[in-house]
Order: structure tokens, then C-alpha cells, then sequence
């Protein structure tokens, strides 16, 4: 995660594509805890799926 976290800080990544399963698990790392600072995102595309599965993608705002 760190590797994905420095390409976020340093303005590389353009577009988050997000699974979402409908499943609380309570525990595990987050991709976006030590940002620093918010991080503006714009919703491109949302999709469901019969297993209640949800496909997001946000777009950064530096597109």
C-alpha cells in the first residue's frame, strides 16, 4: 500500500476504480489513511451488480 500511496501524493494516479462488496469485515488497512490532506474526487461512472457488488470510478481533480 505504501507504493500506492506515494504514486497518489505525488499526483500520478488520475482515476480511482473502486469494487465495493457488501461485506463489513471490521478490520484491514485503508488506501487512503495518510494522505495528509483531502483529496477531491469526482464521480465518473457507478455500476451495480445482482451480488449488491457496486463498481465506482472517480476521477482526481487534476484531470
Amino acid at each position: 500500500m505504501a507504493s500506492i500511496r506515494s504514486m497518489i501524493t505525488a499526483g500520478l494516479v488520475d482515476e480511482f476504480w473502486l469494487k465495493i462488496s457488501p461485506v463489513a469485515v471490521g478490520q484491514g488497512s485503508s488506501m487512503f489513511a495518510e494522505l495528509g490532506a483531502a483529496l477531491p474526487l469526482t464521480l465518473r461512472t457507478a455500476r451495480t451488480f445482482d451480488s449488491g457488488m457496486i463498481e465506482a470510478v472517480y476521477a482526481t481533480s487534476s484531470e
